[in-house]
């Protein structure tokens, strides 16, 4: 279940922001193009080639198909969202666009679970070429980059913080650069066992901007978005922990 749930979930987060920049992935995620489906492809291509899986039958071709299908759907969803929040004003799409990839895996655990259940799908179970922690770790330090980004920038704008707005038209603004240091600092250290190691990161974040937290508006952004980032980073670290 978690090398075909992880598999999922690294898939598309490398299709549909891979590892770009804030600004890489807005202007990518505004058009439609076959560049998603093509990765996917390719990534649920390398996945099969190395399943153990030494004879195929309909099961093993119902649930290839299955999870095809679920990765483009979710690829499809997740693009048009987007260019509708962008048309109707939001910077960066909306939190509920970057949080499909989320429920788009739940939502494949769930099949999965229900389909192991029903139809003979011993076989298929594997389906990856690596183990659990390989593929949770790529997962985690992919969606920590871009998609991390995405999300912390999405859950400010809906809090009203317009400071981010500055940073918007930057390649790879000083804050993006920042985030991601932190949050794969965060990763490892929780990882590694040393959660409390994770306050000396945000500890030496704060020291650096706090000659800014005489404003009130830009305390409350850097509150939101610190939080929500350390968050997402300790909450894949304890997953990698649990495997």
């Amino acid at each position: 279940m978690t090398r075909i749930c992880a598999t999922f979930l690294l898939v598309l987060l490398v299709s549909e922001y891979g590892f770009r920049s804030r600004k890489d992935a807005i202007e990518s995620l505004t058009k439609a193009g076959v560049r998603g489906s093509a990765i996917r492809a390719l990534g649920w291509l390398i996945a099969w080639a190395g399943a153990p899986v030494t004879v195929w039958g309909w099961p093993q071709a119902l649930a290839a198909v299955l999870l095809w299908a679920a990765a483009e759907s979710s690829g499809w969803l997740i693009g048009r969202r987007f260019r509708a929040g962008w048309a109707a004003g939001r910077a960066f799409g909306g939190l509920r666009v970057h949080l499909g990839p989320l429920w788009a895996t739940v939502a494949v655990a769930v099949v999965w679970w229900v389909a192991r259940r029903v139809v003979p799908l011993q076989a298929v179970q594997p389906f990856v070429w690596a183990p659990d922690a390989w593929i949770a770790a790529a997962a985690a330090v992919t969606a920590l980059f871009t998609w991390a980004t995405m999300v912390t920038v999405s859950v400010v704008e809906a809090a009203g913080g317009g400071t981010v707005e500055q940073e918007r038209a930057q390649d790879m603004g000083a804050g993006e650069v920042i985030g991601l240091l932190e949050r794969y600092l965060v990763l490892l250290l929780v990882a590694g066992g040393a959660l409390s190691g994770a306050a000396f990161v945000i500890a030496a974040k704060s020291a650096a901007r706090f000659p800014q937290f005489k404003k009130p508006e830009f305390a409350e952004y850097f509150l939101i978005g610190t939080l929500c980032s350390v968050g997402l980073a300790v909450a894949a670290g304890l997953w990698l922990r649990s495997l």
